[in-house]
């Protein structure tokens, strides 16, 4: 039965109720015993259900098994045995490979299994992380949160509202707004300095604010960016921001912006993105300030056409003279 994934789900489904009867400890022991040498992996896994006087029984035989199996310094899959058990016992051996001092090699460490267990990383590892990096301390809360289920979320948001880096609090921040997880977005926003404001503004989906303080907040640190905002660009992709939040009035600014924005290569297609987000909102001025800003001079975008689709025949004319 240990090697026939269909049973996985009964198989911990026992383990977890005979983890809590002292008398069927043994036979937890032969089980995970057997695992081991029939998929490693499953082993482990079995590992990080079992009670800690489970484990004293078999720690000695598990650990000498790593040790052969491992080789130092290296991402193999002694390292997701490791990570899969959740055991502090293997921390030593984790921690040079997480905090490496290049992203692209210590990531791969943080990945080497799902879900990121992260009692491996032994007592006292929150104080530990203190001292590495700000990029280091990062990757591996953003991994823990992203990879450590409803525990690694909680335990990454906590320790994010203790770090003093605004990019650590604003990595929390992505996954927690991935994940659509507003308890933990409204956790690290409320006592947020202004650039992680800012930074959640960025990625803002307007339709997913619930909570109205947030909505307030968000608000407030656009209007601010907005005042700030040095190119018209800049200043349209605001006022869509603004609008998709449910504040009126800005659509007048909006269209100035639009009218004015700079004529530059757009490589990223940058312009033609924005003015597809206002053509949604109002495609008839839309096509109207369009049309003007090419009789003044002002260039169009890729694929206009299809922007000036509701302007009267005698106005979309106006473009055929250097584009037709």
């Amino acid at each position: 039965m240990l090697n026939i994934p269909l049973w996985e789900e009964a198989l911990f489904f026992a383990i977890e109720r005979l983890a809590r009867q002292e008398d069927k400890q043994n036979a937890l022991t032969f089980v995970t015993m057997n695992a081991l040498e029939i998929d490693p992996l499953l082993a482990a896994e079995m590992i990080a259900e079992l009670n800690e006087a489970v484990w004293e029984q078999i720690k000695e035989t598990i650990l000498d098994y790593v040790n052969k199996w491992h080789e130092p310094g290296k991402i193999d899959r002694a390292i997701s045995f490791m990570i899969a058990s959740g055991r502090p016992e293997f921390a030593e051996k984790i921690w040079p490979l997480i905090t490496q001092e290049n992203q692209q090699e210590r990531l791969p460490a943080l990945r080497a299994y799902k879900p990121f267990r992260f009692g491996c990383l032994g007592g006292g590892w929150r104080t530990k992380l203190k001292g590495y990096p700000d990029d280091t301390r990062d990757d591996i809360l953003s991994q823990i949160a992203d990879y450590g289920g409803i525990a690694g979320m909680d335990v990454a948001t906590e320790a994010a509202l203790e770090d003093p880096s605004s990019k650590v609090k604003i990595g929390i921040l992505e996954v927690a707004d991935f994940r659509h997880s507003e308890k933990h977005i409204q956790s690290i926003l409320e006592a947020a300095p202004p650039d992680v404001w800012e930074a959640y503004c960025e990625r803002l989906i307007p339709s997913r604010v619930k909570d109205e303080n947030v909505r307030e907040h968000a608000i407030d640190a656009t209007q601010k960016e907005l005042v700030a905002a040095n190119t018209n660009m800049d200043r349209a992709r605001l006022c869509l921001r603004l609008l998709y939040l449910g504040v009126a009035g800005v659509e007048d600014q909006l269209f100035e912006a639009l009218s004015n924005l700079e004529d530059e290569k757009d490589d990223r297609w940058r312009a033609y993105h924005l003015i597809e987000e206002i053509h949604r909102i109002n495609a008839e001025r839309t096509a109207r300030v369009l049309i003007e800003r090419f009789v003044n001079g002002g260039s169009l975008c890729y694929d206009y056409d299809k922007f000036i689709d509701k302007a009267e025949k005698k106005d979309r004319k106006k473009t055929c003279s250097s584009h037709c």
